[in-house]
């Protein structure tokens, strides 16, 4: 690569930073969180509105080699954004300037903890996954760095309110992937100030100068795209980005807060796809009942079919059919929303599944898929099936394929399924809960013995080995006799199928 780095002295950058205090602590220094708040802090920015930059630190001593890479590029990176909007295709990229420093916490301990006496800086955002949202047992010691995030977040905390008083209080907004991400994230931090006997007082600042706001993020963001892909990017934007992030266009911010709190952080007053609430809840169960439960539906029946990515088995209407159907007529029915609304939401969602750029594994997605169909696919089943008196057709076909995906061996360490393909059989590996596995691998054992499709199917819907929580898929018991015939024809013609195409 012979072009110019990237920096702020780039004539692509002129202008682009160095204009705003620092507004925001975030904690993450990863593709996501730059793709998503920095993104909609930089186009906050361009309107004059945020009026504030971003000090990115990173949560793990790992990340240190990309914090020193965005210091290098003086925070500056490129969002490259691809994918269908609206059915029009998107490719456009766009310089982040929302970044002005980068701190390490591990090797400047000193300087990050100095930044709590600022009282400038109003809001942390962060994303550590899910699992920097826990406890650990940690000695308070501020003489050196502080491992967990919630440690550091606590320690922090109690340095601003050491050095400014109870009345300066932050907004904290997490953006990890949890229910209620400030409620999970607050319990933590008031567990840490307990353990290190911070104080009631502080205790009390915690929970009542500071805000611990509950929001849902969604975007795909795939990252650093393939050298051969980056190397032609980064000829067109005449610099070498070393901190290039790919995401798909669509994305959706729905947060938790009041009018007050959207005039602090005016995301959607600069027209970005943010939604204030009151409630959470009904946002999250439409994500889980549509984005995520159309995951989980359609892979097995698209796998078994031949298929390897999301945007193939998207595009066969042995698949989209049924999916479609699936989602406009059995999870909007149960859904607090609107006909339009719920429209809108799903075809978002068939877009994003149609995305061209983006290569996403079915078998990814079937990584422990059986507690996926429990909270992703059993409460729309049930809830319609009480609401309605049927069990939706849709769902049939779903469950059969997913019954017949799970048809699997062990050989002590691994399980394996099988699809035709080609009418040859292909073997793929099944990661999912083994006590469950190995009941679907029984019940198909005394099916190969029996060829007795009804045991079969009643023995999987009532097994409680597979469905853990809660035990069985509770239907409403005049419903199960129709449900098992309905599945175990469904289920026959599937094996039939398969049957012929090895012949």
């Amino acid at each position: 690569m012979t072009l110019p780095r990237l920096s702020s002295s780039h004539p692509a950058a002129a202008g682009q930073s160095g204009k705003w205090p620092v507004k925001a602590i975030q904690i993450g220094e990863g593709n996501f969180i730059r793709a998503f708040v920095d993104w909609m802090i930089h186009r906050s920015n361009a309107q004059g509105l945020f009026e504030g930059s971003v000090l990115v630190t990173q949560p793990r001593p790992g990340g240190a080699r990309k914090l020193e890479v965005m210091k290098e590029q003086d925070g500056l990176f490129t969002l490259v954004e691809r994918g269908i909007s609206g059915g029009e295709t998107v490719d456009r990229t766009e310089l982040i300037s929302s970044v002005s420093q980068c701190v390490d916490p591990y090797a400047e301990w000193d300087t990050f903890l100095a930044t709590a006496e600022d009282p400038q800086i109003e809001f942390i955002f962060s994303n550590t996954t899910e699992a920097g949202v826990v406890y650990t047992e940690e000695v308070y010691d501020v003489s050196q760095p502080i491992l967990s995030y919630p440690g550091k977040l606590t320690a922090w905390l109690y340095r601003r309110f050491q050095s400014l008083g109870p009345d300066s209080g932050m907004v904290i907004v997490p953006c990890e992937l949890l229910p209620r991400p400030g409620d999970a994230l607050l319990r933590v931090v008031l567990q840490k100030a307990q353990a290190w006997q911070l104080g009631a007082e502080f205790e009390r600042y915690i929970q009542q100068a500071n805000r611990f706001v509950n929001s849902l993020v969604d975007r795909i963001v795939t990252g650093y795209p393939p050298e051969p892909e980056a190397n032609l990017l980064q000829e067109q934007l005449g610099y070498e980005d070393r901190m290039l992030v790919t995401a798909e266009p669509y994305y959706q911010w729905v947060i938790e807060g009041d009018t007050e709190l959207a005039r602090r952080l005016p995301f959607a007053e600069a027209g970005l796809q943010v939604e204030w609430v009151s409630d959470l809840q009904p946002y999250s169960v439409r994500k889980v009942r549509i984005l995520n439960g159309a995951h989980t539906f359609l892979v097995p029946m698209a796998y078994l079919l031949g298929h390897d990515i999301v945007r193939d088995a998207i595009a066969d209407e042995r698949i989209a059919s049924p999916l479609r159907q699936f989602l406009s007529e059995t999870v909007s029915a149960i859904l607090p929303f609107s006909k339009d609304e719920s429209a809108a939401y799903i075809q978002q969602t068939l877009e994003r599944f149609s995305n061209p750029f983006i290569d996403h594994k079915l078998l990814d997605i079937a990584l422990n898929s059986i507690q996926k169909f429990q909270t992703r696919l059993q409460p729309t089943m049930r809830e319609y099936a009480a609401a309605q008196g049927i069990v939706p057709q849709p769902m049939i076909a779903s469950l059969a394929a997913f019954i017949r995906f799970h048809r699997c061996v062990s050989d002590g360490v691994h399980w394996q399924g099988y699809r035709i393909k080609d009418g040859r059989k292909e073997a793929y590996e099944l990661k999912d809960n083994a006590d469950a596995l190995a009941a679907f691998a029984g019940l198909w054992t005394v099916y190969e013995q029996t060829q007795d499709i009804t045991v079969l199917v009643a023995g999987v819907m009532e097994s409680e080995a597979i469905w853990t929580s809660p035990p069985g898929l509770e239907l409403p018991a005049e419903l199960k006799d129709g449900c098992y015939s309905q599945l175990a024809s469904a289920l026959s013609a599937l094996l039939s199928q398969e049957e012929e195409e090895t012949q």
